[in-house]
């Protein structure tokens, strides 16, 4: 039996019905091609599973075969601002090991969409797994490397991942994860919600301009760098988001800090360029220069 249904990419990912048929694009042709494929290795090794019909926001088709060892806890829409904390296993077709990522090593990837990694495994974590809950998914080349597959894989190949959802985590999880992880002392906190750590302090002015030079580099909860700025960027506080203009009113000049903002203070639900919506977002900031 095939279930049809729609996730979205990056705005998020959620199983609904899908009400009309996807336009054949070369995304949608390459998925029909690859069910082919799918179809008899699924035959030839004789397993048992479910296939669904996955169809993006942009009626794209993506056939994914999913062989269910436990569900896990109930599975709910997934909340947009939550991170799935995933261990795993990406293999080729002929059971080759690309990536391994155990439990206790595992990594976050994003209902948002944002994974870091090859995009089947937020459309399998998401989806058709709770917390706990384990499963081996046969996946297209659209939801796996593509045209730009990593040493021994070939172009195009259709992947096997198997992948357990070890947790799901809110914004403030996240956040809290990485303040744990790099035994980080919080220094200050304010009504808004924004989390600041001072590394080194001065008894220089307080930055009050509406100009300012600093140093930084932002990352996601991950530890993923999105943005670094090594050489001093000068900008108007006006023009940054709340969170980081925020944290540095809260500076001397000289002084280091490393800030925590919830989304609210970040992009909120829309996100920005390589940054999904719902992103927790962490900076580390030297103040240089304030006018």
């Amino acid at each position: 039996m095939i279930r049809k249904s729609l996730f979205v990419i990056v705005a998020a990912f959620g199983l609904t019905s899908c009400l009309n048929e996807p336009k054949e694009s070369d995304i949608t042709i390459l998925g029909r091609e690859q069910e082919k494929i799918m179809d008899e290795y699924v035959a030839a090794n004789n397993l048992t599973g479910r296939k669904e019909a996955l169809y993006d926001f942009y009626g794209n088709y993506y056939p994914v075969f999913t062989m269910i060892e436990t569900k896990g806890d109930t599975i709910t829409k997934y909340d947009k601002n939550q991170a799935i904390w995933i261990a795993y296993t990406i293999k080729t077709l002929d059971n080759r090991v690309v990536e391994t990522v155990k439990q206790e090593d595992s990594v976050f990837v994003y209902a948002g969409g944002y994974a870091n990694k090859i995009l089947g495994l937020s459309v399998a974590s998401t989806n058709f797994l709770g917390n706990g809950g384990k499963g081996s998914f046969i996946l297209p080349s659209t939801l796996g490397y593509g045209g730009n597959p990593p040493g021994g894989v070939e172009y195009n190949a259709l992947l096997k991942v198997d992948v357990q959802v070890v947790n799901r985590l809110s914004e403030a999880d996240q956040l809290n994860f990485f303040i744990k992880k790099n035994k980080i002392n919080i220094t200050q906190s304010t009504e808004t919600g924004l989390l600041v750590a001072k590394t080194k302090e001065t008894t220089d002015s307080l930055a009050v301009g509406p100009s300012v030079t600093v140093k930084y580099v932002g990352k996601f909860p991950s530890g993923v760098v999105f943005d670094k700025s090594e050489t001093g960027a000068t900008f108007q506080l006006s023009g940054v988001v709340p969170g980081f203009s925020e944290a540095i009113k809260l500076m001397r000049r000289g002084e280091k800090v490393t800030a925590f903002l919830p989304s609210a203070l970040g992009y909120k639900e829309t996100g920005y360029m390589s940054i999904p919506g719902y992103m927790p977002l962490i900076f580390e900031i030297e103040l240089v220069q304030h006018k």
